[in-house]
């Protein structure tokens, strides 16, 4: 049995567009159209939803896209009928045995059981028809959902490979360094030129260098300036 994923790659666009009309005005269609307006709106809702989820490009997928807002819509509606049910047999209840509409947790829970209890014996119970539908919607939700999951993957997949990400196809180019230049190392500090043991101190003090901060340095030669011994 062939996939979806290989059902979606070999079938061409015409095939795909005279194959999803077959079954789509006699059932899914026919489905919609009987549904009240409070409940047209609803199914709108769930299809809206799963519209913009999956994106569909092609009739098929788009009948995918319907019978899976369907199905998700008939199971919350037996939810619904479900809760209508208990509501319903517990209001009877009530009322024939003269009951509180409030009542303590515990005294409520109770009334459940008894619901649940006379709908098993009943021999043709409710809730099990209804578990039953909502256990069938399910199942067609999971499989529909599942089907446009992998059409879905396989559509990315494809423009992936006719529209590669441009980075992956074009050689990087060297990018030019806007940033400024450091300047040019100057070397190193010159070193400071000996003072004279015989000159002002450099300190503004006014006596010379030899009597000041100069006490312990050591004299210069007379010819190259040089310190002297």
């Amino acid at each position: 049995m062939s996939t979806a994923v290989q059902i979606a790659a070999n079938r061409t666009g015409e095939d795909k567009a005279s194959s999803s009309g077959n079954a789509f005005p006699i059932g899914l269609f026919t489905a919609i159209a009987s549904l009240s307006p409070a409940e047209r709106d609803r199914f709108d809702n769930f299809h809206a939803h799963y519209t913009q989820m999956f994106r569909a490009d092609t009739p098929e997928q788009s009948r995918w896209v319907a019978e899976l807002a369907l199905a998700d819509f008939r199971r919350d509606r037996v939810r619904m009928m479900e809760a209508g049910f208990f509501a319903e047999r517990m209001a009877q209840i009530r009322k024939k045995e003269n009951l509180p509409e409030k009542m303590a947790t515990e005294q409520e829970w109770r009334l459940y059981a008894r619901v649940l209890i006379e709908d098993a014996e009943s021999g043709r119970s409710v809730l099990n028809r209804l578990h039953k539908w909502e256990r069938a919607y399910t199942r067609d939700i999971d499989k529909l959902t599942s089907l446009l999951i992998e059409v879905y993957r396989l559509r990315k997949m494809l423009r992936a490979k006719t529209n590669p990400i441009p980075s992956q196809t074009q050689t990087a180019e060297p990018v030019a360094d806007d940033s400024p230049e450091a300047p040019p190392d100057p070397g190193p500090a010159p070193a400071a030129q000996p003072i004279a043991r015989g000159a002002r101190c450099p300190c503004g003090s006014g006596q010379k260098y030899k009597r000041c901060c100069g006490r312990s340095a050591p004299g210069i030669h007379p010819v190259n300036g040089s310190p002297g011994a």
